[in-house]
Order: C-alpha cells, then structure tokens, then sequence
C-alpha cells in the first residue's frame, strides 16, 4: 500500500440511516473506525488494520481502541453488528456472522 496515495482519510460524517430517499436499503462501501468522534476510512479492498496503520504513520495518531465498523454508501458510519444486520438485509452478506458482526473479510 502506498500510504501517501491511499492513506485513510479522517471524515467528520455520521449521518444516521439505513435506506436512501427512494427507500432501497444502503450498502456496506468501506471499512471504518470511530475514534474520538472522527470517522477514519479507507477504500476497499482495504481493511480495519490498514486504517489503524495508515492514521499512525500519517499523523502518529492511535486509533485502535475506536469502534471499527464501515461505512454505508449513503456516509452513516455503522458499528459491525449494526453493519452485519444491513449486510444481511440487503443480501450483501448471507453467510453466518461471527458473534453477530461483519468483518470486511465477509464482503471482500
């Protein structure tokens, strides 16, 4: 990975929802984690790990005690349980989730 070129970005969104204006459901777009109110996130194919990397060497900041979780495509950060329900609702996901959470390597 190069970090300049692909290091996660510090995003101030936590729009709340599942369903866009017309109603469909959302989908899981990317890996994410919550520190300190901030919303760090990455493009996929990358996962939790890389963000937590990607913030220390490009700020010296640790994250890795925040929530990980992901992004939908409508911006609403989700938590991996709230993410696996929605990954299942949607059909993005129709395996079985461990301990009832989504990890980005059950979708990429």
């Amino acid at each position: 990975m190069s970090y300049e070129k692909d290091c996660a970005l510090a995003i101030s969104i936590y729009a709340p929802g599942w369903v866009h204006e017309d109603q469909s459901l959302c989908l899981i777009d990317r890996a994410a984690i919550m520190h300190d109110g901030v919303v760090y996130a990455i493009s996929r194919p990358y996962r939790h790990h890389q963000i937590i990397q990607c913030v220390f060497v490009s700020s010296g900041k640790q994250i890795a005690d925040g929530s990980q979780g992901f992004l939908t495509d409508r911006g609403a950060f989700l938590d991996r349980k709230a993410a696996g329900q929605l990954a299942k609702l949607n059909g993005q996901y129709t395996g079985h989730l461990h301990a009832g959470e989504l990890f980005s390597e059950d979708l990429w």
